[in-house]
């Protein structure tokens, strides 16, 4: 019955209809693909990634080499995954990799999350298992990742400075590209005017022109979201 489904929370964002040229065909670039248990998710390449605890499903960016990258998925348990740019991300060093710490690029980790997380308080225990590589990458194609699960648990996962910074998101609840998680903390006080409220005209500054008209005056609901981004 629909009174014993539980409410279930998904991120992503759009992607963009890119393809690519393969001889004289134009291919899609992004694929969707089932990753079940004990499949090795997100590459058909070499990796350094466990089998698959948990089943998943996701959008893949077939890149190079044609080796699917994780850009968005949900798996069994409801723990859903996005992947972002980040241009700021200074992932781990070689020297950090030990043999109970494996290196993966930064474009696996989306696989590693969704194959290995139950809720999000998984996802911290899960990343410090492995060394994430990546700074010899062009920092156009960096990231950080937002993840959700169903119990309404939240996180955004950054690397600063080498240093896996794990944000509480589930009071916020959204996440986009760079700048880092608290510069967009703080910039969320620039729509502090943003109202879901009636908008309401000031008298001090209304002036009647003819009978039943005044300038300035509130004429529609959306005039409380002047200032909205986009």
């Amino acid at each position: 019955p629909s009174s014993m489904v539980r409410p279930m929370t998904v991120v992503a964002l759009s992607l963009g209809k890119w393809k690519k040229v393969q001889g004289d065909r134009l291919i899609p670039e992004w694929i969707v693909a089932a990753h079940p248990r004990s499949s090795v998710g997100g590459t058909n390449g070499v990796t350094n990634l466990p089998v698959n605890e948990y089943g998943y499903v996701s959008v893949d960016f077939d890149s190079v080499d044609f080796i699917p990258t994780v850009s968005e998925g949900m798996n069994e348990h409801g723990v859903s995954l996005s992947v972002q740019t980040f241009r700021q991300a200074i992932y781990q060093e070689h020297r950090e990799i030990r043999p109970t710490k494996p290196a993966i690029l930064f474009t696996e980790v989306a696989a590693l999350l969704l194959g290995g997380c139950k809720t999000v308080d998984d996802a911290v225990t899960v990343l410090d298992t492995v060394t994430v590589l990546g700074n010899d990458v062009p920092t156009a194609d960096r990231s950080h990742w937002s993840i959700v699960d169903a119990q309404g648990g939240s996180l955004v996962l950054e690397f600063t400075d080498g240093k896996l910074q794990a944000h509480d998101n589930s009071q916020i609840a959204t996440m986009t590209n760079d700048p880092d998680y608290t510069w967009h903390l703080r910039n969320l006080n620039n729509y502090a005017s943003l109202s879901t409220a009636w908008p309401v005209a000031s008298y001090a500054v209304e002036t009647d022109l003819t009978p039943n008209s005044a300038v300035p005056s509130a004429v529609g609901h959306g005039f409380n979201l002047m200032g909205m981004p986009g």
